[in-house]
């Protein structure tokens, strides 16, 4: 499951990564490093935070497509087993 996470927010993954390193060089040219220690650390841990809470939500969702799933296989099972009741009731009533 979270392999299948990770290859649909890979585009997501690899631009945080490619503005992050960019803000961080960038701020090395201009004024010598980050302002503070805090701030390049605080901007990845969110990152990690919402991409949590994503993955959650994803999880959550395939599991909610799974049981869909597994509830429609229980409706046509119980559909086709009605049809063959109907279909033994009538073979029943025609031999009478």
């Amino acid at each position: 499951m979270f392999i299948r996470y990770l290859k649909k927010e890979k585009c997501g993954f690899v631009f945080f990564l490619i503005v992050y390193i960019a803000l961080f060089i960038s701020s090395y040219l201009l004024i010598g490093g980050p302002a503070t220690v805090e701030g390049p650390i605080c901007v990845f841990l969110v990152f990690c935070f919402v991409q949590f809470h994503k993955y959650r939500s994803f999880k959550k969702d395939a599991g909610n497509k799974k049981g869909i799933g597994i509830l429609r296989e229980r409706h046509l099972e119980k559909a086709i087993q009605l049809e063959y009741l109907k279909k033994k009731e009538r073979r029943a009533h025609d031999q009478t």
